[in-house]
């Protein structure tokens, strides 16, 4: 498989570079970019010497939901070194980060010597034990890649952690000198606020030697104007909620009576040649759509196994349904669905790092 010009630019700076965050705008192929610099890495070093360097691994770390996906975005950009997935059998090695303490002890023999994390924003909390066996393992690493499409959900200061990992964030001043540089602190009466930013433009001229940030546009991707269409359903008069047990109540109280009207809307889309991706978060919902179109759809939910995932997903890509529902929180990452251009959002959560 050939990369893309823009993509080819991403490997050669992965080529080069033994700590880098690859943030490029979702869609733009940072697997792609950071799996064929890799692959270029290692056999260009195993060329120097003798081969011997293929006793060195890649450690691959990303939601346990797409450790299938990227075994086979392996094979497809690097080659067959790749076993199942938590097993050391090939050149690459693909885990979970709720499995990263069962590795620690293989990064302190030296075992990887490349270590990538996907979906790196998992580790903007420095506090939580997954930060610190990734921290453990990235240390006894000679290069580091962080991947993340939303490297700043709160701010820059979301972006000290990442730094850590790369073993860089001395650069920036430690932990304190970053917030207080360049995340605005502000006195709260209890403790400082670190959300806020500051010296932006500072910040990013000093991160161009260690990260990577495009869009689709900078790309040269002019994808359609999306349209935003809200669809009016009908009026419900709610009474005041005391608690969240009838906040809850009245929230399925709504789904009941949003249902049918949720059908017509799906079936005029159907009807158009559309192939909607429909999102939904409470399950009572979920069942009641996927049972109605049974032979039509498939879905992505909480507690589905990885296979049981990824069939569906390859189903909807291959045309084989015209209609996936997918649970908002089940589906917040790592799934690509390119073969449909319209998303409904039957419920939203109140979190808006998942409904955004």
């Amino acid at each position: 498989m050939e990369l893309k010009p823009y993509q080819k630019v991403v490997a050669d700076k992965v080529y080069k570079s033994r700590q880098l965050i690859i943030a490029d705008e979702m869609g733009l192929g940072k697997t792609a970019e950071v799996l064929r610099g890799i692959r270029d890495i290692v056999f260009e070093s195993a060329k120097r010497k003798g081969y011997k360097d293929l006793n060195k691994k890649v450690l691959v770390v990303c939601p346990a939901s797409l450790k299938y996906n990227w075994t086979r975005e392996i094979w497809s950009w690097a080659g067959p070194f790749v076993g199942k997935p938590d097993t050391l059998d090939g050149l690459f090695v693909v885990t979970n980060y709720e499995r990263l303490k069962n590795y620690t002890d293989y990064a302190r023999k030296g075992i990887f010597d490349i270590v990538v994390f996907d979906e790196a924003h998992y580790l903007k909390n420095p506090k939580s034990q997954r930060f610190y066996y990734a921290n453990v393992i990235a240390t006894y690493a000679k290069r580091r890649y962080l991947l993340t499409g939303t490297p700043m959900v709160s701010g820059p200061c979301d972006l000290a952690p990442l730094l850590d990992i790369l073993g860089v964030l001395s650069n920036f001043g430690g932990y304190k000198g970053f917030y207080n540089q360049y995340c605005n602190p502000t006195w709260v009466g209890y403790g400082w606020d670190y959300s806020g930013a500051s010296h932006t433009e500072e910040l990013k001229e000093k991160l161009k030697e260690y990260m990577v940030r495009r869009t689709k546009e900078e790309c040269g991707i002019n994808l359609s104007p999306k349209t935003v269409v809200n669809v009016p359903v009908t009026e419900y008069k709610q009474e005041f909620a005391e608690s969240l047990e009838e906040i809850e109540e009245q929230t399925q109280a709504i789904n009941r009576i949003k249902y049918p009207h949720a059908i017509k809307f799906i079936d005029s889309l159907l009807s158009k040649g559309k192939r909607p991706v429909v999102f939904v978060h409470h399950r009572d919902l979920m069942k009641k759509l996927y049972t109605h179109y049974m032979e039509k759809a498939v879905k992505i939910t909480g507690g589905q196994s990885i296979e049981n995932r990824q069939k569906a997903i390859d189903s909807f890509q291959d045309n084989d349904v015209p209609l996936i529902f997918c649970s908002l929180q089940a589906s917040a990452t790592g799934i690509t669905l390119t073969s449909s251009d319209t998303a409904v959002f039957l419920e939203y959560l109140w979190s808006p790092d998942v409904s955004k």
